[in-house]
């Protein structure tokens, strides 16, 4: 059996490891404190956005091909990123992760546009399925709670949102911690 987990604190954030002897592969969960909620009013998609850019700023899945799996989730009040991977790509896992935590959330603009693509194609298949999610929350809360926010984003307004906003929100949200 491995060790407790031990919190170990790197500026505003907390990161918890845990030792598995014996494990082939390592899962590194990471989260930002900032989700769909926070949101500014006139660009509700932002974080979905800054999910996308921060996973290119990562840049975890190049290591795909090496036998890593890559996810990431924008939720209503942080968003997620999990990496499970070989061992032997730990130290590479984490030095990019590091990078998504840490470094200015600075993205070229035709990677920018290419991930605003990328949110707007979710949008319209999730708008085309016959999925009663982009309407569940309202219903559910009202159409003025921000509970109601659909995370995806709403079309318009996603392509509202530009590079420097993204950053701002991300550069926001490592300062709170």
């Amino acid at each position: 059996e491995g060790k407790p987990m031990e919190r170990i604190r790197l500026g505003t954030f907390d990161v918890i490891v845990e030792d598995c002897p014996g494990r082939r592969a390592i899962d590194v969960a990471t989260a930002i404190g900032r989700g769909h909620r926070d949101d500014p009013v006139d660009r509700s998609g932002t974080a979905h956005l800054a999910e996308h850019v921060l996973a290119r700023v990562a840049a975890v899945h190049e290591l795909q091909g090496y036998g890593a799996n890559f996810s990431a989730t924008t939720h209503g009040g942080h968003l997620e990123s999990r990496t499970v991977a070989p061992v032997g790509l730990a130290d590479e896992v984490l030095r990019r992760e590091a990078r998504r935590l840490f470094a200015p959330a600075r993205i070229c603009e035709q990677d920018f546009e290419r991930q605003r693509a990328a949110v707007l194609d979710e949008i319209a298949a999730l708008n085309e399925s016959d999925s009663p999610w982009p309407e569940l929350g309202q219903a559910v809360f009202g159409e003025d709670s921000l509970l109601a926010r659909d995370g995806m984003g709403i079309e318009n307004d996603v392509r509202s949102v530009d590079a420097g906003d993204v950053s701002h929100f991300v550069d926001t949200a490592r300062m709170r911690g």
